[in-house]
């Protein structure tokens, strides 16, 4: 379904994404669950170029929801060269690195270390070693449920160099399901935060802030 936006009251999505400078990462979270309106695909969609590939890290929906929610993106969006570690599909065991959509499954989301050793076989066998990369976690809650925020956050920092040229990292977050202690160690680790809520006519509102200012400021 199309994104509203409000003119005029908080930036749109689009707004925010051209703020952003190159090579940043950025933390999405607020009142609205990231996936629902499939926010970090909709950034990514903002922010790509004609050659951009993205790795995305799916944790609430499998591949098959990825590509159709991407391939749904408006004409005014761009639409990337996906390569998706999937954490949610049955079909475990159908690796398929050189599919149309390039795809490695993982058993669950908070199995960390083989999500490394995924994004890993992606790097180095199907997604090319020139042009932007983004890097996409469409929510890190059920990595955190299942593991702890500090392994989150070190899979992070690990995962760095995953972006190329002027990739973004894109992370969401259910704000609803954590602590502030969990909160507070995702934004160290992230540049800039996207605050997403839902007004009372039923539009999203984003601000874009500094890492630094806090969830709850």
């Amino acid at each position: 379904m199309p994104l509203n936006r409000r003119a005029g009251d908080g930036d749109s999505i689009a707004e925010a994404v051209d703020a952003v400078s190159q090579s940043t990462t950025v933390l999405v979270a607020g009142t609205v669950e990231p996936t629902e309106h499939a926010l970090c695909l909709r950034i990514l969609s903002h922010a790509v170029g004609r050659d951009d590939t993205a790795l995305v890290v799916t944790t609430t929906e499998g591949r098959e929801q990825v590509v159709e929610r991407v391939s749904g993106f408006e004409p005014s969006e761009g639409t990337p060269s996906l390569a998706v570690v999937d954490t949610v599909s049955e079909d475990q065991y159908l690796t398929a690195p050189y599919a149309d959509t390039p795809t490695v499954y993982v058993p669950s989301a908070d199995d960390l270390e083989r999500v490394v050793v995924g994004l890993s076989d992606l790097t180095g066998t199907v997604v090319p070693p020139t042009g932007p990369r983004h890097f996409v976690v469409r929510s890190l809650t059920p990595m955190i449920r299942g593991a702890t925020t500090e392994r989150v956050c070190r899979l992070l920092d690990r995962t760095t160099g995953l972006q190329a040229g002027a990739g973004l990292g894109i992370f969401g977050i259910d704000f609803t399901a954590h602590d502030e202690a969990t909160t507070n160690a995702l934004t160290a680790v992230v540049d800039r935060l996207l605050w997403v809520s839902e007004g009372a006519d039923g539009q999203l509102r984003f601000e874009l802030r500094n890492a630094d200012s806090g969830l709850d400021s």
